[in-house]
């Protein structure tokens, strides 16, 4: 058995601390190396007073990480263990600090890292895999979205801008070898991220278009021309030039996994407003369309993965690079984006309903929270037609409303569409309780009360009536829980008069032949209640209730009348 590459010989020596099995396992792939301690003990007599040598979390107390030369090694293929060693001590703590040079430690592991990349050795190294996996994350999201960012002067900012456009080569380079890297890839989309702490305190940078012009050629560059945000065009084409989009759409051609397509795409999505539209439309269009062709042929043994949640995900991202690429294809997505969530609703299978209700309640709480409105957003009017008209509330507690977290989901959706309601749904929902266990009674009493408190006086009054027509069936034994509903609507009402037809029905049902004591006393009871915690005038309420008390006692001697003390 021979081994031809040098390099890979020596790499592997390297790795095995020039152990001969060692290496040759590692040659084999038989066996990767263990880390044996990345921590390392920094000597404080090494350091020097410089305070440009490194980022601190406190900008005003800069210190210096002292420079490890892992034995002062040239060999771009060996991998800079001891640096690495270096960097965890300072990173990962809540004072940490982060060299910025390029030939300190930050520096020299990137270096390293993409000549590795360059000879298909990275992915070998379990130094330098976790260097991608876990140390790169870390280090470019404090560098580019912490609070420090603002203070640091305009020689750390332009380390940093360094710093970034070799990590931005790096992913490209690594994007155009097996396998999807994600946690690179979420780390180029904080890196496009215009919004980031970085990108705002840098924001009036100017970009270096002549240099790209003539490297790409004018009608090749990756970004429009603009006077503000030149250091993200300028990542944004760095990326190009090393075939950073090439790769993205050869690793879009080679996968069917919704997860992999939203990391992808979401890099693209995130920086689009700044794309030059042609170029990047021609390269994406195909694997665009592709994708919108998988969604749309999701099927039910898909619904059944638990991860299936993640086309939401993957819809949006869908809908950013839309609303810039592709403006007319957005409502074809929003019409996508609800189909989705309809089928996977109509499924009889526990996680594709509540992933449905997941998305439905997000949607929701988007255009709540929301002040501007987003292209990317489904239009609330559209929202609502969409619900009632699907009949979504029915689909939805056809499910499995004796879960808690289930029922839940269900609330909110209830709050949102509640005063628009139609009264065969309201019938629908009220007649599910017949032949149905306790809790599953109990729990669409509950989103029932939440939708009567904001019902129309229409609206209540056919709740009332199904009520009423429910409490004179021979065959219903559960009074005592219509009358805690009713309660639970009364206390909880937004308006008087929601509050007062409660009080009117409460007052008519005492009246029913065949009440037992208990229920009487329970009637009476929760009439009190609505009246304490309702909406209405508290002291004109009691006189009224007094005063149909009295009328009772004058009609009818020895009846039973509660007052409020």
């Amino acid at each position: 058995m021979g081994f031809d590459d040098e390099n890979a010989i020596k790499q592997a020596l390297s790795l095995s601390n020039n152990d001969i099995n060692e290496a040759v396992a590692i040659l084999t792939n038989e066996k990767l190396p263990k880390i044996t301690s990345l921590v390392t003990t920094t000597n404080s007599s090494s350091s020097t007073n410089s305070d440009n040598d490194v980022l601190m979390a406190d900008a005003n107390n800069l210190t210096l990480v002292p420079v490890n030369d892992d034995a002062g090694s040239s060999n771009p293929l060996e991998f800079p263990v001891r640096m690495l060693g270096s960097l965890e001590s300072t990173l990962f703590t809540d004072n940490w600090s982060i060299p910025y040079k390029r030939e300190e430690s930050l520096g020299r592991l990137l270096t390293s890292t993409i000549a590795l990349l360059r000879e298909g050795l990275a992915e070998l190294d379990v130094n330098c895999k976790q260097f991608l996996d876990r140390f790169i994350p870390e280090v470019y999201k404090k560098l580019l979205d912490s609070a420090p960012v603002n203070k640091w002067n305009a020689e750390i900012q332009q380390g940093v801008y360094n710093m970034t456009c070799m990590v931005v080569e790096l992913i490209a380079i690594r994007l155009g070898q097996t396998g999807v890297p994600e946690p690179l890839l979420t780390t180029l989309a904080l890196i496009f991220n215009s919004d980031n702490m970085f990108h705002s305190k840098n924001i009036h940078k100017v970009w270096d278009r002549a240099y790209y012009q003539e490297k790409l050629g004018n009608s090749n560059l990756f970004t429009i021309n603009l006077d503000t945000m030149g250091w993200l065009l300028n990542f944004i084409n760095i990326f190009g030039l090393h075939k950073g989009f090439d790769a993205l759409k050869c690793q879009l051609e080679k996968t069917n996994d919704m997860h992999e397509f939203n990391l992808l795409l979401k890099p693209v999505a995130t920086c689009c407003q700044f794309l030059n539209r042609e170029l990047i439309v021609k390269e994406f269009e195909p694997s665009f369309q592709r994708i919108f062709d998988t969604v749309k042929k999701l099927d039910k043994e898909d619904f059944k993965d638990k991860n299936v949640g993640k086309v939401f995900d993957l819809l949006l991202t869908m809908k950013k690079l839309s609303a810039s690429l592709w403006p007319l294809e957005l409502d074809k997505l929003h019409e996508l984006h609800l189909n989705v969530v309809l089928h996977m609703l109509k499924y009889h299978h526990f996680n594709s309903k509540m992933n449905s209700l997941k998305e439905l309640c997000k949607l929701n709480e988007t255009m709540s929270s929301s002040t501007i409105v987003s292209k990317t957003m489904i239009k609330e009017e559209k929202l609502y037609e969409w619900i009632i008209t699907q009949r979504i509330l029915s689909l939805a507690v056809e499910g499995n409303i004796d879960q808690v977290q289930y029922c839940e989901k269900i609330k909110t959706i209830v709050e949102f569409i509640a005063d628009r309601i139609r009264n065969e749904e309201i019938s629908a929902l009220w007649n599910m309780q017949f032949n149905k266990s306790m809790s599953i009674i109990e729990n669409l009493y509950k989103i029932i009360g939440i939708a009567a408190t904001k019902f129309s006086t229409e609206q209540l009054e056919y709740l009332l009536e199904q009520i009423i027509q429910t409490w004179n069936n021979p065959s219903f034994k559960l009074h005592d829980k219509l009358v805690g509903l009713l309660s639970m609507i009364g206390r909880d009402a937004r308006s008087n008069k929601t509050c007062s037809k409660i009080l009117e029905a409460l007052w008519e049902l005492k009246n029913r032949p065949g009440l037992t004591r208990p229920l009487l006393l329970l009637i009476y009871s929760e009439h009190l209640n609505v009246l304490n915690g309702g909406r209405l005038p508290r002291e004109t309420a009691k006189r009224e209730y007094i005063k149909k008390c009295c009328d009772d006692f004058k009609m009818s001697a020895g009846s039973s009348i509660a007052i409020a003390s």
